[in-house]
């Protein structure tokens, strides 16, 4: 079995807002955005901001919003619960 080890420190939710921000993710609302990364953390929501982001770095496609990032997780979700399967992103990431 092979383990990792993350040496990255963990960060509030807030200045996980704030870097997605600085990397040009738009948020239409930001107690909103606060309240669902509290729920679902930043760990999972990962996988569904790459596909958003510019080749070669880590700045996001122009008019990215959270909301857009979201709806593929809750895309995923809905899958996973009515065919009781979860590796359905993996088949496009």
């Amino acid at each position: 079995m092979v383990t990792s080890t993350y040496n990255q420190p963990q960060i509030s939710v807030k200045d996980q807002i704030e870097l997605l921000k600085s990397d040009g993710l738009i948020f239409q609302d930001e107690e909103r955005a606060r309240h669902l990364l509290e729920n679902v953390s930043m760990f999972r929501m990962k996988n569904y901001l790459n596909p958003f982001r510019q080749r070669g770095n880590r700045r996001f496609r122009k008019n990215t919003t959270f909301d857009d990032v979201y709806k593929i997780n809750n895309i995923q979700k809905r899958y996973c619960k009515n065919l009781r399967k979860c590796n359905f992103m993996s088949k496009f990431f």
